[in-house]
């Protein structure tokens, strides 16, 4: 083998693994340099924090980037004669709030006051839910608990497939749930 081909094979080998970066991997597979925020001390700087950081960082996959935005944000639904008591909806794996908008809206037309939540890593793209653990959507929620324990004494807990999980491990672990 020639002085030549000793150098040429290296830097060929090189130069081919070089184009095959992480550069190349599809932006819905990328994750954002930040989750959304959770931590706000009000349910209305929560849901303009998450829609501001969905703005950002969601792949959207339409034109109307609104109506995405809308359909993916936590939501509260206020009732017009309140029973004095509370609901926090707590969607699935891969899901988002939009999955709990008609019993949500059924439930405070029975007097409750209902809000979900978008659990952190959702709402944007998939390369985000690399950067969360289930202790931080307990976090999440148990924070969403707390705030929603402001507007009122009873507060029920409903979820799905992984929302489920999270609301049930809060009930068995919170002593003022057994009371």
């Amino acid at each position: 083998m020639s002085k030549i081909s000793t150098f040429l094979i290296p830097v060929i080998i090189t130069s081919l693994t070089a184009c095959g970066s992480n550069n190349d991997v599809p932006y819905h597979y990328q994750s954002a340099e930040t989750l959304s925020p959770y931590q706000q001390a009000s349910f209305e700087q929560y849901v303009l924090e998450t829609q501001q950081w969905m703005k950002l960082e969601r792949n959207f996959i339409t034109d109307d980037i609104n109506r995405e935005i809308a359909l993916n944000s936590p939501q509260e639904y206020r009732p017009s004669k309140p029973n004095g008591e509370a609901i926090l909806l707590v969607h699935g794996l891969g899901d988002s709030p939009y999955s709990f908008s008609d019993i949500a809206q059924r439930l405070s037309d029975k007097g409750y006051l209902v809000r979900t939540v978008l659990l952190p890593g959702h709402g944007s793209k998939v390369g985000d839910l690399k950067l969360v653990s289930a202790d931080i959507w307990q976090q999440s929620v148990e924070h969403q608990i707390a705030l929603l324990k402001q507007e009122s004494e009873n507060v029920w807990l409903g979820g799905y497939s992984t929302g489920a999980n999270i609301v049930t491990r809060y009930a068995l672990t919170d002593s003022a749930s057994r009371d």
